[in-house]
């Protein structure tokens, strides 16, 4: 995601490990910044990307492959900041990826978050990490968006994408072991009722907000 044009609908063209690629639309949100003196217009856009080990377009595909409604499964969101400038943020303790991290981390199931290319990062050279930087003359912009839009702890000006990882819900119904603190005994705990066999699909306005939270 290399424009940082704020647009009530835009694309991401995203490509895993193996090369393969898919473009995914988001419908953008609009937010109001309050981050620094100066308000600016956002857009915030989440979209559930990949359940078990398959990049989706749509929950339902998966339901029909996945088969085991006793189970449950977890999910990947990724989510895009537009309209972010440059400068925001912090070197250290506050910086941009401190803050979303900080409200990430209080969504519950949330267990893991990247930003940019996050964990495939560590498989690339330099040369191949680093963003170029370019102008138009008017404005100074990167090449590419390895970084995820955020350099140092700082916004660089382009779109703000990090991919929040969400556990499988733990409420299943297939039997599963504990323990009884009373007798201090192995036994078997069988949860009764309905529970969300994924709750990432419900999770993806909740990264969404966190997000606008964090840049306000």
């Amino acid at each position: 995601l290399v424009t940082n044009d704020l647009d009530s609908k835009f694309s991401v063209v995203i490509t895993d490990a193996q090369g393969n690629t898919e473009t995914v639309d988001y419908i953008a949100t609009e937010v109001t910044s309050s981050f620094t003196t100066h308000r600016q217009p956002l857009a915030t856009a989440g979209k559930l990307t990949q359940m078990l080990n398959i990049n989706i377009d749509a929950s339902t595909t998966i339901a029909a492959q996945w088969g085991d409604f006793d189970n449950s499964i977890g999910g990947v969101i990724e989510c895009a900041v537009i309209g972010l400038k440059p400068g925001l943020g912090e070197h250290m303790f506050w910086g941009m990826e401190n803050r979303i991290s900080h409200l990430l981390f209080g969504v519950p199931a949330v267990k893991g978050i990247e930003f940019g290319e996050g964990f495939a990062i560590a498989k690339m050279r330099g040369s191949e990490a680093n963003d170029p930087f370019a102008t138009d003359g008017e404005r100074i912009f990167t090449t590419s968006n390895h970084s995820g839009g955020i350099q140092g702890g700082i916004s660089n000006g382009m779109p703000l994408l990090f991919r929040v990882a969400v556990k499988p819900t733990p409420s299943i119904a297939k039997p599963q072991k504990t323990v009884d603190l009373t007798t201090m005994e192995e036994t078997e705990l069988v949860i009764h009722g309905r529970h969300d066999p994924c709750i990432a699909v419900r999770a993806v306005p909740v990264v969404e907000a966190v997000a606008a939270i964090a840049l306000t």
